[in-house]
């Protein structure tokens, strides 16, 4: 999706805007989600300021984060799937509360939001058991935001791996992409 259909999709949101709004941009690996986020005006021209969540797992991984937990760690993949839903919605409520400080409309971006963990569980269970680490439920998660926009993956051919965080070849980012 081009960075001017994103604009239209989110002053269709911010349009009625009574509260901060919430967009989350969602898609495989390289698919231009973060790209979108950091080329988005600061205001919308409607004048709604614009604000920007990033990546929680890419900023994790930049700071030098590393798993809490060792590989072959029993519910690995389920703990960390549940402590980075943990920390996008810490993200995000961090956003909201400064939106909803500021004078006028705003709009709160998020690149990735909490349902995307859904996409890298091994299967619903997995998926299942993730929501009760965190004591959540799917539709409280995908309540939290008023728009989605989907992005697809990349062409093989422009697939990069210049993002730390990414590990997928193309054909796991084509899959994941289906799956989100």
């Amino acid at each position: 999706m081009s960075r001017a259909a994103v604009l239209v999709v989110m002053l269709r949101v911010a349009a009625a805007l009574q509260r901060p709004r919430t967009v989350v941009l969602t898609g495989g690996p390289c698919s231009g989600k973060t790209t979108a986020l950091e080329t988005l005006p600061g205001r919308l021209p409607c004048g709604s300021k614009v604000l920007r969540v990033k990546e929680a797992a890419t900023l994790y991984h930049e700071r030098g984060g590393a798993l809490p937990f060792a590989r072959g760690e029993p519910d690995r993949d389920e703990l960390w799937e549940a402590w980075l839903v943990e920390l996008k919605l810490s993200l995000e409520n961090a956003a909201l509360r400064k939106a909803a400080r500021l004078p006028g409309p705003a709009v709160v971006v998020c690149d990735r939001g909490a349902l995307d963990s859904r996409a890298y569980c091994a299967d619903a269970a997995a998926w299942g058991r993730v929501l009760a680490l965190g004591g959540w439920s799917e539709a409280d998660l995908a309540g939290r935001y008023d728009a989605c926009v989907h992005f697809s993956v990349a062409p093989e051919e422009a697939y990069d791996f210049g993002n730390a965080a990414r590990t997928e070849t193309h054909g796991d980012a084509v899959a994941l992409g289906r799956a989100l």
